[in-house]
């Protein structure tokens, strides 16, 4: 959630938007940035317009990962200046290729995108951390849906997935990140793509890792169990390249894959009209199997029935009480706008549309490498373990190269049945308490009593 913040220029650098409900001191520390506002103006003024014009007013909005200032300027030009945390990454990870990737997707495709007008990866610029220059155009989608007909809705929808398509037409030599190639040259091994461009891609797979949860997890296990697991994960991975299901799904694809409603921009008097996507910060090229999927906005009803079953509402539907009869009619609402996803996707992209329907147990095994380290073995093995007892059915060739004892199975299966009921356990704590892995609070809600965990 981003919120804007009307501030003196000494309150833009710490973090101010939301509470903490453990280690907040070091949660603020993290998401605390230092800028030299002065010479940001002297950037500002020069950005956007033929001649320099002064700013009129700055606003502060955050989100979870990055800070973004709103320049307002006397031409009337909006300049949004976007300094990521530290623990978005690596600076050489996080603004260097979303510029790449605008500058690619401006010039390569009809998806519209900010114009980046200046920008620096170094913390040693003037300003005194990194930073890009972005506008977009239009309101941000949630400002819009609440007064949006069910008809313009749907027709939204459709147009997403005509933009989406334009990123499954993309075609890319290898996975890994875009580049401007003055960027990448000295300082890693690309692939230059081809045509007139100035873009590259970086060759290194960029798959996994998550949002580290502050609460410890149950089954972590030792380092040698991770480094068994991972070693047989590691074994496993050329069986992959020959399976007949990732055959099709595999291929190397640029996606957005958080599409929420503040990164989705429609006009103002045409709500049906996307006039850009925003929030490019670490998408790599990966395997399309990894990266298609449901946007964020359009979260699936728990019964929802894929393929040509028409979303409807419960047969006891007549017999519930109104409390139920009010969220069943939400859940047709929002199934019947998952099902115009879907239809549109097949229609309009069908490769994306599958390798939406890649077994899940694929990007789960990707995903629960990149988390072994803060989510433990459990996971990981639950993975490798579904592998092993449905080799054939998953379209394997051959023999499996690795096995577990049924021993081995129920052991894990009680360990499993434990991590389970640890994980709705956090589920449920999270959903009562409004927060997230990191205890993040809406700042609108305030901090009441008690002191806060450290």
């Amino acid at each position: 959630m981003l919120r804007k913040i009307y501030l003196p220029r000494e309150e833009l650098f710490p973090y101010t938007n939301g509470w903490f409900l453990v280690h907040e001191q070091r949660q603020l520390h993290r998401r605390y940035v230092k800028l030299d506002i002065d010479a940001l103006y002297e950037v500002a003024c020069a950005a956007g317009d033929e001649v320099p014009s002064r700013i009129t007013s700055i606003e502060k909005l955050e989100g979870g990962f990055s800070k973004a200032l709103l320049m307002k300027k006397e031409t009337g030009t909006e300049v949004i200046v976007k300094i990521p945390f530290r623990i978005a990454g690596p600076t050489v990870l996080t603004t260097a290729p979303e510029v790449g990737v605008l500058d690619y997707v401006r010039q390569y495709t009809e998806i519209p995108v900010p114009r980046v007008l200046s920008w620096s990866a170094e913390g040693s610029n003037p300003v005194g951390a990194q930073y890009d220059m972005e506008k977009a155009a239009g309101v941000q989608l949630y400002q819009q849906w609440g007064g949006v007909s069910e008809y313009e809705k749907l027709q939204l929808i459709k147009n997403l997935t005509k933009l989406e398509a334009h990123f499954s037409a993309m075609s890319f030599p290898a996975y890994g990140a875009l580049y401007r190639r003055e960027d990448a040259d000295g300082r890693f091994e690309y692939s230059t793509l081809d045509g007139d461009t100035d873009c590259s891609t970086l060759v290194r797979l960029a798959i996994g890792g998550s949002v580290r949860s502050l609460v410890r997890p149950m089954g972590l296990g030792t380092m040698e169990e991770k480094s068994h697991l991972l070693r047989l994960t590691q074994i496993l991975m050329p069986y992959l390249d020959s399976n007949s299901a990732l055959r099709h799904s595999s291929q190397p694809t640029l996606w957005h894959t958080h599409l929420h409603m503040g990164n989705i921009f429609v006009s103002h008097r045409h709500e049906t009209e996307i006039t850009s996507l925003i929030d490019f910060q670490s998408l790599s090229v990966l395997p399309a199997f990894l990266q298609a999927q449901w946007p964020v906005f359009l979260k699936l009803p728990s019964n929802y029935a894929r393929g040509l079953a028409h979303p409807k509402l419960p047969a006891d539907f007549e017999d519930m009480d109104k409390e139920n009869i009010t969220l069943a009619r939400e859940e047709l609402q929002q199934a019947k706008l998952a099902k115009a996803y879907e239809v549109s996707s097949y229609l309009q992209r069908k490769s994306a549309h599958t390798a939406m329907d890649v077994p899940p147990v694929f990007r789960e095994l990707f995903t629960r490498c990149g988390e072994v380290s803060d989510m433990g073995v459990i996971p990981l093995r639950a993975c490798l373990i579904e592998v092993f007892e449905n080799w054939s059915n998953l379209e394997f060739s051959g023999e499996c190269p690795f096995s577990f004892t049924g021993e081995d199975i129920e052991l894990h299966e009680r360990q499993f049945a434990d991590y389970q009921a640890w994980h709705n356990l956090q589920q449920l704590v999270q959903e009562c308490l409004d927060t997230d892995a990191e205890g993040w609070v809406d700042p609108r809600f305030g901090m009441c009593g008690g002191e806060k965990a450290e």
